[in-house]
């Protein structure tokens, strides 16, 4: 999308009336290398002109990696990749199946 092609594109048209992004990554899989594919397709469009929004990461599905300890490893791994990537914002966890986490306190 960030290239200028694909359906991804229309959605970064509509991101651009947006003044925070909101980053969600399935916390069950690969949420590091997630977060970095969606930076790398926001920075890549027109100039990285969305990176100076606010932002906030969203660790989802984190029913499903275990116990609290592993939980909070995610979590904490998650804060150190987002600041490598320049994203200041908070980073929470929730599961959308169980209505459980910050997001919606």
């Amino acid at each position: 999308a960030s290239e200028g092609r694909g359906r991804g594109l229309r959605f970064l048209r509509h991101v651009e009336r947006t003044e925070c992004l909101c980053y969600v990554v399935d916390s069950s899989g690969f949420p590091e290398y997630d977060l970095e594919v969606i930076f790398r397709e926001i920075e890549g469009y027109e100039g990285g002109g969305l990176l100076d929004r606010g932002a906030i990461v969203v660790c989802n599905k984190m029913d499903l990696c275990g116990e609290e300890e592993e939980r909070e490893e995610i979590m904490e791994k998650m804060g150190r990749k987002a600041n490598e990537l320049g994203l200041y914002g908070e980073v929470v966890g929730c599961s959308a199946l169980e209505g459980e986490g910050e997001v919606f306190g």
